[in-house]
C-alpha cells in the first residue's frame, strides 16, 4: 500500500500548472470596505507557503504581492459597541 503522505498530487503536476493554480489561490477581493474582525477570511491564503520548500520556493513573490494588494486596495473599519 502506498503512503499517502510521501506523494503530492499538486507536486506531480507541470510547473506552469501549478503557478497557474498559485495565481488562483492568491487573487484579492476587489476593493471595498473590511471590517477588521473579518480580516483574516478575506485575507490572501499564504499558509501554502509553509507546505513544502518548493512551493515556497514557487510562490513565495506572488504570495507576498497579493498581501500588498489586499492591505493597499482595502479600507478597514472596526466597529466598537461600548455599554457604559
Amino acid at each position: 500500500m502506498e503512503n499517502s503522505g510521501t506523494h503530492s498530487r499538486l507536486l506531480a503536476l507541470p510547473p506552469e500548472l501549478r503557478l497557474s493554480i498559485y495565481e488562483q489561490l492568491f487573487t484579492t477581493p476587489s476593493p471595498g470596505e473590511i471590517d477588521v474582525t473579518t480580516t483574516l477570511s478575506h485575507a490572501a491564503n499564504v499558509a501554502v507557503l509553509a507546505t513544502n520548500r518548493l512551493i515556497r520556493h514557487e510562490a513565495l513573490e506572488m504570495g507576498k504581492a497579493a498581501v500588498e494588494r489586499f492591505f493597499a486596495q482595502q479600507k478597514f473599519f472596526l466597529t466598537l459597541d461600548i455599554d457604559e
